[in-house]
């Protein structure tokens, strides 16, 4: 403080001794500021002192917005942007500072305004443009963001941003071709983009072409210097292990390995760092638990899972509630989240370090991962072990390679102990379910068995492109030829010629015609529901199965043939049908019993309708479709685990019986 006041009695002295000008003041404290690469304070100081001095120029203003910006103080940024606008209205990058701001709050209509402004008075203002068009995607309006952007491109062809702003949409509306080659135009512009390689390989990923994706991640995760830039690589890692968990000949042996090794490389400089947990061990005490996630937005999957899960912890005594939320995105769901939890901590804008500090200082006694090796995740953080006991859940059906992960919460049914325990760092704790899913309350009535109706058996396939191979396509065709007149609908494809070219190849190598095939396109969430009316059983896919899409069949009396695979995501769909006692009759062991079931099902109509009839209900009676019972073995399992830490114990397997 001495030295920010003698810094700022040195300035004054200036002004006493020589008078000099007004102009030449301000420009003295501007490069007084510029100086400063510490103080704050003194910064704040100057540019404070050379507002009082020329109280009407809009750049002063700018600028001292944009140094509370840099300080995190937006409110005040926002009132020193305006001062600016008044000052002089016509000033394009007032307008956009103004719109980020805005924009990173959450005030999506008024940073809207102010993108619309800055473009307003400079048409050309791409950054403007684009930013609008990210504006339009935070309001759901794809049409008008793809717009935005195709105009950016049309003032500045080569612009870079636009076209990766361009190509990260169009891969979220199905659009795999047009953003791989704006993509690929990035790269030839300049090759060492690692990020922009990332993006390649995940939209050649979900448009089908794993092995394409899996040539740029594998080239990717072995450039040298990666590793300087902790994030990317992570992101990187991820995505491979994402991939690879798709791929129809993965070995359970590698993608464990691999996932082991992601821990390793992130533990090892950690080694000789391990926090000092001072949580009080106290075995009774009230908890606190901690989830960390970046999905609490609308229509994202792992809700449908988790928000049963927290509306009924909530009312527990015997924890209290944290979220650490890590995305910009703030919608309707999010603050219907916020009400769920006891404390709740918007954390996009932390580094792992900061983050890691924040969860310490909070003391979280359990902190809960919901992400693992999904798009957005902080396993970097977790890797740091902020909390004495730390669990991976709902978000990743795999383990997340970290020896710091202490549990891995599932059932019985999705990894049985003397197979699946070879495959997690973490110890297994077993629940009556591994999660609660609850159907849309706007779900539509089941109908009648359509092959009743229609005189020919259909089969349906909801899965997401990115899960179908050809392995799995042979093995529907030799059940389509077992089914004369049978054909599949293949719900979720996009409208891309190359893409239904590709699929068909595959069915025509399996001796099954384009005709019996029926593609449907992407659909709202109740045409999708109401296509299940058109179908009398599901197939899954392999290695990777369906989840909620399973769920959802379930839920519209369509139950679902499925294999489980030799690696835990291999297992989903399997669970789910054991929950709803169908095992017996939908799991199967091989191709050659997926074939044989599938056509028994074909010709026994009867028996299928009463399945049909009564499988929403069954949902309803399992503990899938009971949170309350969930949640009360996950806080037993959590009481058992933090007794085991007061005593000193490590992580052990937690079987269901005994938590019951």
């Amino acid at each position: 403080m001495s030295k920010l006041l003698s810094n700022i009695d040195f300035v004054s002295q200036i002004f006493q001794r020589f008078f000099l000008s007004s102009e030449k003041k301000v420009k003295l404290l501007l490069g007084k500021a510029e100086e400063a690469e510490i103080s704050g304070e003194f910064k704040e100081d100057c540019y404070k002192r050379a507002i009082y001095i020329q109280p009407k120029s809009a750049r002063l203003h700018l600028l001292y917005g944009n140094f509370l910006t840099s300080q995190g103080r937006l409110q005040e940024a926002i009132a020193a942007y305006d001062e600016a606008i008044v000052c002089e209205p016509h000033d394009a990058d007032t307008h956009f500072y103004l719109g980020n701001i805005y924009r990173s709050l959450g005030y999506f209509q008024s940073a809207f305004s102010s993108y619309c402004e800055a473009i307003y008075i400079r048409p050309d203002f791409i950054d403007a443009i684009i930013a609008r068009g990210k504006v339009f995607e935070d309001l759901d309006h794809a049409a008008e963001a793809i717009a935005s952007y195709r105009s950016a491109l049309m003032i500045d062809p080569s612009h870079i941003l636009a076209h990766r702003a361009l190509a990260s949409i169009l891969v979220e509306y199905f659009c795999f071709h047009e953003a791989i080659e704006h993509l690929r135009f990035i790269l030839d512009s300049d090759p060492n983009q690692p990020e922009i390689e990332l993006e390649l390989a995940k939209a050649l990923h979900e448009s089908g072409c794993l092995e394409e994706a899996l040539q740029v991640l594998e080239k990717l995760r072995t450039t040298e210097g990666l590793m300087s830039n902790k994030s990317v690589w992570i992101q990187v890692y991820s995505a491979f292990l994402f991939v690879l968990s798709r791929c129809p000949l993965v070995n359970p042996n590698k993608f464990f390995e691999e996932h082991c090794y992601f821990g390793k490389i992130l533990e090892t400089p950690l080694l000789t760092s391990c926090p000092e947990h001072k949580n009080e061990r106290d075995e009774e005490r009230t908890l606190r638990v901690g989830f960390v996630s970046g999905d609490f937005f609308s229509d994202h999957p792992v809700l449908f899972f988790f928000e049963p899960i927290i509306q009924s912890l909530n009312q527990s005594k015997e924890i209290t509630l944290h979220a650490y939320y890590f995305h910009v995105i703030e919608d309707h769901t999010t603050q219907r989240m916020k009400t769920c939890f006891h404390f709740w901590n918007s954390v996009s804008g932390l580094s792992d370090d900061a983050l890691f500090k924040k969860i310490m200082d909070d003391k979280i006694d359990i902190l809960i991962d919901l992400a693992g090796h999904t798009r957005r995740n902080r396993l970097a953080c977790f890797a740091k072990k902020p909390a004495p006991i730390q669990i991976s859940w709902i978000g990743y059906p795999g383990t997340s390679g970290l020896k710091a992960m202490d549990y891995y919460h599932c059932d019985p049914f999705f990894l049985p102990i003397e197979i699946m325990e070879g495959q997690f760092t973490e110890k297994l704790a077993y629940l009556p379910a591994a999660a609660p899913f609850l159907p849309p309350e706007s779900l539509p009535e089941v109908s009648d068995l359509p092959a009743i109706k229609n005189g020919y058996f259909s089969f349906g396939e909801f899965n997401r492109l990115n899960k179908l191979n050809e392995q799995i396509v042979l093995i529907w065709c030799d059940l389509l030829r077992s089914v004369p007149q049978s054909r599949l609908i293949l719900a979720d494809i996009p409208e891309e010629k190359s893409v239904t070219s590709r699929i068909e190849a595959w069915f025509h190598k399996g001796g099954v015609s384009s005709d019996r095939l029926q593609f449907v396109h992407r659909l709202s969430l109740e045409d999708y529901m109401a296509l299940h009316h058109q179908v009398d059983l599901c197939l899954d896919t392999l290695p990777y199965s369906g989840g909620t899409t399973v769920l959802y069949a379930i839920c519209m009396g369509v139950p679902t043939l499925t294999m489980p695979g030799s690696i835990p995501p291999g297992r989903q769909g399997g669970c789910a049908m054991s929950h709803v006692n169908l095992a017996k009759e939908f799991v199967c062991e091989n191709p050659d019993d997926f074939v044989a079931k599938g056509k028994y099902w074909s010709e026994h109509l009867d028996e299928l309708a009463l399945i049909r009839k009564n499988l929403r209900q069954e949902l309803a009676k399992s503990p899938v479709g009971r949170p309350e019972v969930i949640t009360e073995a996950a806080q037993k399992s959590w009481r058992f685990m933090w007794r085991r830490w007061c005593q000193g114990l490590p992580p052990e397997h937690i079987p269901l019986e005994t938590i019951q």
